[in-house]
């Protein structure tokens, strides 16, 4: 039985260090900051700071918006006016990154989740490294929401 028990915590000790480091440790730096400003823009209904951290190339893509069935392409411009005219956002959502998908040196893709009072979004972000530089900008979300 002792050997048992031995070889069991052994088992859970070698597998709690197999452990994938949390996502927010894998991320390049600067993109944790660049989503959570996102994140922010929207709860606040700031089309400057969405701007700011969005590239002139970003859309949204919503399935399952406005109807079940339906997909919305939303570019950059029509989004910064839906915030600016308080037709998108303006609630508060917890944020909780699931995972990161490198694409090389200067693209990545990161899930997060986010829930409202009365929304969850499941949502793939992609993310754009500026040539030669460190700042990253938001190029694409493909945002699934969900009543609560």
């Amino acid at each position: 039985m002792k050997r048992l028990f031995s070889a069991l915590l052994g088992g859970a000790a070698l597998a709690a260090s197999q452990c994938k480091p949390a996502v927010t440790e894998q991320l390049p730096p600067g993109v944790q900051q660049t989503i959570a400003a996102y994140v922010r823009a929207g709860d606040q209904q700031d089309s400057a700071g969405f701007e700011a951290i969005t590239s002139p190339e970003f859309r949204v893509i919503a399935p399952d918006y406005p109807k079940p069935g339906a997909v919305a392409i939303i570019d950059r411009g029509s989004f910064a006016a839906l915030l600016a005219a308080r037709k998108l956002g303006g609630s508060p959502r917890s944020l909780q990154f699931l995972s990161v998908d490198p694409s090389g040196d200067t693209a990545l893709t990161v899930a997060i989740e986010m829930k409202s009072a009365a929304l969850h979004f499941d949502c793939r972000l992609t993310l754009v490294r500026s040539p030669g530089g460190d700042d990253w900008k938001i190029i694409q979300d493909l945002a699934h929401a969900t009543p609560l």
